[in-house]
C-alpha cells in the first residue's frame, strides 16, 4: 500500500537517492528534484503531500522554495521539511520556522528518516 506522495530536493544526487530509495522501500511515491526550479516545475503537476528540500542549493535556497509553498494558494497544504547539514546563524534563531513545518539534519539517518516523516505527516495542519 502507497502511503502519502513525497517531493525530494537536493542538489547532491547521492543524498536524493539514499532518500528516495529509503522512503521507497517504506512504501512513499517519491519524486525528486536537484534544484527549485525543477522543483517548481514538477509541483505543476505532482502534488506531494510533503517536501523535503536541502537548504543548501545553487540558485534559490530551500528556505526560498519552502516561502513559495506557502505563499502559493495551490500548494500553500503541502508541509516544508528542510534538510541540511548546517543552518547559517541567521537561521538558527528559528527564523526557518516561518515557512517550514521540520528540520531534518543531514547526514541521512536512514534508521530514523521514514519515523520522522511519518511524524511530520501525522501532524498535518
Amino acid at each position: 500500500m502507497l502511503k502519502e506522495p513525497v517531493l525530494i530536493v537536493d542538489d547532491n544526487k547521492m543524498h536524493l537517492r539514499l532518500a528516495k530509495t529509503i522512503l521507497e522501500t517504506e512504501g512513499f511515491k517519491v519524486l525528486t528534484a536537484g534544484d527549485v526550479p525543477e522543483a517548481k516545475s514538477i509541483l505543476n503537476y505532482f502534488h506531494p503531500a510533503l517536501v523535503i528540500t536541502d537548504y543548501s542549493m545553487p540558485g534559490p535556497t530551500g528556505i526560498e522554495l519552502a516561502h513559495w509553498i506557502k505563499m502559493d494558494p495551490r500548494t500553500k497544504g503541502i508541509k516544508v521539511v528542510l534538510m541540511t547539514s548546517y543552518l547559517p546563524e541567521d537561521l538558527k534563531e528559528e527564523s526557518w520556522e516561518e515557512d517550514c513545518d521540520g528540520f531534518l539534519s543531514k547526514p541521512i539517518d536512514s534508521k530514523c528518516l521514514t519515523e520522522k516523516i511519518e511524524d511530520y505527516l501525522g501532524s498535518r495542519k
